[in-house]
């Protein structure tokens, strides 16, 4: 009995080790399958490798230069097709004369007059104080008290009256919404004539004379505490300022922004029939700047 369990302890034990033996064969035989495949593919990708260079030297005549020529050519004709769109503002007509009204608690802080004309190429600004004394229907008033009297049309009579200016469309802003208007805008490139410092309760206000970019809020500040003619000066800067691509590729927005901060009778319709001519003027390099409007120019 004794040796019946040897010999089946023993025939169990065989029965491993033969099959551990077979296992270690059948590993054998998948690492040599795998070296043979890897050794396959590496050399399939070197032949697809050459033969994609043979046609690619081909493509090029098997002249490397070719390829510096056709990239050149690429290049220019990107070029051309991008120069093919040209702008100019002898491909613009009409006419049109914006008033700008800026009020304040007891009536007119300033106006401007905004005049366009595309015919002639030229525009031309005008801006006067709302303390200004003006003859109005035979009455000597001050801005402040037309505005008052009969509102945008006695501005608008006046002008026409002692300017020759026909309003188109008028805008007016109190101060703050002119300030919003103002901070829709990144800055203005602006023309300081003389050294500036002021300084009161409301705020102060340092700059230097000479060409510089200032901020919305500096550029408002720099129009409450300036005369007719310097203010005339900055809304021509400001004008050159924004109307350019940067910003005319963002008009549909800041239009619907500037509404939103002002009474006006520009309507939708009007941006609509006006943004294709506000575009051709902000690309144009033959385009003409703002000047300040003279007595008599209109």
């Amino acid at each position: 009995m004794f040796n019946l369990c040897y010999t089946t302890l023993d025939i169990k034990l065989f029965g491993v080790k033969m099959k551990n033996k077979n296992l270690f064969i059948e590993n054998n035989v998948k690492k040599s399958t795998i070296k043979y495949f890897v050794i396959s593919f590496a050399v399939f990708i070197l032949l697809l490798a050459g033969f994609s260079v043979v046609l690619f030297m081909r493509s090029l005549d098997y002249d490397i230069s070719n390829l510096v020529e056709n990239s050149s050519t690429t290049t220019t004709e990107l070029t051309q097709g991008e120069e093919a769109i040209t702008y100019s503002v002898n491909n613009l007509s009409g006419k049109s004369n914006i008033l700008f009204i800026i009020e304040e608690q007891d009536g007119v802080d300033f106006l401007c007059v905004v005049s366009t004309d595309f015919d002639n190429k030229s525009m031309k600004v005008k801006c006067i104080d709302g303390g200004e004394n003006v003859l109005y229907n035979g009455k000597t008033l001050r801005i402040s008290s037309v505005y008052s009297t009969d509102y945008e049309r006695g501005i608008k009579n006046f002008l026409l009256d002692d300017y020759g200016v026909d309003i188109d469309k008028y805008v007016i802003f109190d101060k703050k919404q002119f300030k919003e208007v103002l901070n829709l805008f990144d800055g203005f490139t602006i023309d300081v004539k003389n050294d500036v410092d002021y300084k009161s309760q409301d705020f102060k206000l340092s700059l230097s004379s000479g060409v510089q970019e200032l901020s919305p809020d500096m550029t408002y500040k720099y129009l409450q505490i300036s005369d007719n003619d310097t203010r005339e000066s900055i809304i021509c800067n400001v004008i050159r300022s924004v109307l350019v691509e940067k910003y005319i590729n963002d008009s549909e927005d800041l239009f619907t922004s500037f509404v939103n901060s002002c009474k006006t009778d520009i309507s939708v319709i009007d941006y609509s029939n006006s943004v294709d001519t506000l575009k051709t003027y902000c690309y144009a390099d033959d385009k003409f700047y703002p000047e300040i409007m003279k007595k008599g120019d209109n």
